[in-house]
């Protein structure tokens, strides 16, 4: 978590990929808030110490790689697992800013998508277990805007 933006430029030359600007965060939070007071339900889950929390998998959990594949069809892979994919990254634009840094979050469901070797799909799940098959192939990130990371 970091406090001020100015920062990024930092964590951007330490290759850090699993920051959140908590100001940033805050504002959005309240400028959505505004716009639509029924997207506090879905926050109060997000934003719980009991909420879902993002996953970034291998794309190669889920599907082929170097083989075109509809967002749909990732959708109903990660279903699979009861987990909700939310978004890939495409980590040959890890340091492309004008294509946020390979990170797309809900993608058009007709989209079709090639994915390479250490690609990721970026999921919302309860719980992923050790046990879980190839759970050594997820990174865990939590949503807080506590100020403690978890």
């Amino acid at each position: 978590e970091m406090y001020d933006i100015r920062n990024c430029q930092l964590a951007n030359r330490t290759c850090a990929d699993d920051f959140i600007v908590s100001p940033d965060l805050i504002s959005k939070y309240i400028s959505q808030l505004s716009e639509n007071q029924n997207i506090k339900k879905v926050y109060d889950v997000l934003l719980t110490a009991d909420g879902p929390e993002i996953y970034l998998c291998l794309a190669s959990m889920f599907v082929p790689l170097e083989t075109p594949i509809s967002y749909y069809q990732i959708l109903q892979e990660t279903l699979k697992y009861q987990w909700l994919a939310i978004g890939y990254r495409l980590m040959k634009y890890l340091h492309d800013e004008t294509r946020f840094f390979g990170i797309v979050l809900n993608p058009d469901k007709q989209e079709q998508i090639i994915f390479s070797k250490n690609d990721k799909i970026i999921i919302l799940a309860e719980n992923i277990m050790p046990s879980t098959p190839n759970s050594t192939q997820i990174r865990r990130y939590r949503l807080a805007i506590s100020g403690k990371p978890r």
